[in-house]
């Protein structure tokens, strides 16, 4: 029988990697890989974060409502909803020294309904606050037995749940005095409760997942990333248009110890509120999308504003039902960040280094603009992905990559479809390359996907 040459591709491994992804449930609970870069699931595999902000879900909501919202986050494959247990006033002491059973029953039934979902419910114990502004004040006048007897109260009421993460702290800065209005390096006050509660959730239930909720600008890292209850980060950013967000996660991603980061909140997609804040587009909340995960994060969370209060609060009140905003037509940030999820699955995402590490850009990559060309090569060299915010000319350094040559295919992140890229494929070299031109949305932004290419013989 003679040697018939064949051109095989890795592109097979990842179609199969798309199809038994999707096959498979996730199988909870959580915890950190073992390389301390993502999340696995029960039987290793790993977690991809996609999470939707949900704040005031648990007091805003009937159940039945909630499970309309927990629908629609499955189908759209978001694998993780913020929630908060208390967000709003009154401002009651005895709701942390007495807490209220009914209500805690109704979160439980939440959390269940997630679980037969395959979601994981981020549950807030007490939204501290920007300031102190909410329950953070209160908290200052707290002694340590009640706050830790609370943590120990909702880490029972979960334990028997294993799809529930803890975030400790809620916009919250622990350096913050909420008496005096001012950061205080010495205010110590904001440390305690921190590790109070962190420890205590932990002690309680030790299989879940616990972090720190930031407040924007500054890393949950730089406060409690050396702590042992502290099992990943959390950055939020909400200046849609400043590179600042990017080099966050990059410096999570350098922190030691070793421990996951994701970008928790960004600004949230708003279009027709008619209020103060800028309008954030969908083209936003992709760039930033697409930045978080080659910059080395494990995850990306999604918001928009007028569904995640439910319609509850006068200030952030619309004029439509929060039901209407599941739709694609009001919120396309939202599905967008469907095809994005997806195009990640269909990769071993999890092996990617990100372009501070290895870098695949040589020229054209604009770092520290808004027009940055972000890149992430997978460590064995098979694949890699770079994101264009826009049409311009990025060199490749091909050679990074294993194989012979390297197949390359443009993804549009608005239709979710696949187009060839002109010249492909390429040899191992230096090439320009240049998006197509305006994707389906008619904005200018594409993901380019390389894919090693092996010459065997049969």
């Amino acid at each position: 029988m003679s040697n018939i040459p064949m051109r095989a591709t890795i592109l097979w491994l990842i179609v199969f990697s798309f199809f038994y992804t999707h096959a498979q449930a996730v199988q909870f609970p959580l915890r950190v890989s073992s390389n301390g870069r993502h999340l696995v699931d029960h039987h290793d595999a790993p977690f991809f974060v996609l999470c939707d902000t949900a704040w005031i879900l648990n007091e805003a909501t009937t159940l039945e409502q909630a499970k309309v919202y927990l629908d629609d986050c499955a189908e759209k494959e978001f694998s993780v909803v913020h929630a908060a247990i208390y967000f709003d006033g009154p401002f009651d002491r005895t709701k942390i020294t007495h807490p209220d059973i009914d209500h805690f029953q109704k979160i439980k039934d939440t959390v269940a309904y997630a679980r037969q979902k395959g979601i994981a419910v981020n549950l807030i114990p007490a939204w501290m606050g920007w300031r102190g502004e909410s329950w953070g004040t209160l908290f200052t006048d707290l002694s340590q037995t009640e706050i830790e007897n609370y943590a120990t109260f909702i880490a029972n009421q979960f334990r028997e749940f294993d799809n529930v993460i803890y975030s400790v702290g809620g916009d919250y800065n622990p350096d913050f005095d909420p008496r005096t209005k001012q950061r205080d390096a010495n205010y110590l006050k904001g440390y305690q409760i921190g590790n109070w509660m962190g420890h205590a959730l932990k002690r309680a239930h030790p299989q879940a997942l616990c972090m720190y909720f930031s407040q924007g600008g500054y890393p949950s890292s730089q406060f409690f990333g050396k702590e042992s209850w502290c099992d990943f980060h959390f950055v939020q950013f909400k200046d849609a248009n400043h590179a600042q967000q990017y080099r966050l996660i990059k410096r999570d991603y350098e922190f030691h110890p070793t421990k996951p980061t994701y970008l928790g909140e960004f600004a949230y997609e708003y279009r027709f509120e008619g209020q103060r804040w800028p309008k954030t587009t969908p083209l936003q909340i992709r760039r930033s999308a697409y930045w978080a995960l080659t910059s080395g994060a494990c995850g990306y969370t999604y918001g928009r504003r007028g569904l995640w209060h439910f319609n509850s609060k006068a200030p952030y009140k619309v004029h439509r039902p929060w039901q209407d905003l599941l739709d694609c037509e009001l919120s396309p940030g939202r599905c967008h960040m469907t095809q994005f999820a997806r195009m990640f699955k269909r990769l071993d995402w999890h092996r990617l280094d990100p372009y501070h590490v290895n870098n695949l850009v040589t020229m054209g990559a604009d770092e520290g603009t808004t027009e940055f060309t972000s890149s992430a090569i997978a460590r064995d060299g098979s694949f890699a992905v770079a994101y264009f915010p826009t049409k311009k000319t990025s060199t490749m350094d091909l050679s990074k990559l294993a194989g012979d040559q390297i197949e390359a295919q443009w993804f549009d992140p608005v239709s979710g479809r696949y187009h060839n890229v002109s010249g492909s494929p390429f040899d191992r070299v230096q090439v320009p390359i240049t998006p197509p031109g305006e994707n389906s949305e008619g904005s200018t932004d594409w993901v380019l996907i390389l894919h090693s290419v092996l010459d065997v013989e049969d």
